[in-house]
């Protein structure tokens, strides 16, 4: 059955690897007006967020604020 499971959770990760190929090119098209310095700084503040989310649900806040 563990082998099952691995190839099932295979062809879900190839097909959302392909769907996100397809929708990323569509995403970029959108952006065609906004300048790069801005979009690198959402990126920028959209990963600092979703890392303390992270750090937050994991417990190892406190150790981060520590070691600031």
């Amino acid at each position: 059955m563990p082998e099952q499971h691995s190839a099932r959770a295979g062809v879900i990760y190839a097909a959302s690897a392909y769907i996100v190929w397809g929708v990323v090119p569509i995403f970029w098209k959108l952006l065609v007006g906004v300048s790069a310095v801005e979009i690198v700084a959402h990126r920028i503040v959209g990963t600092l967020v979703f890392v303390l989310w992270v750090l937050y649900v994991w417990g190892r806040l406190p150790k981060l604020w520590q070691a600031l």
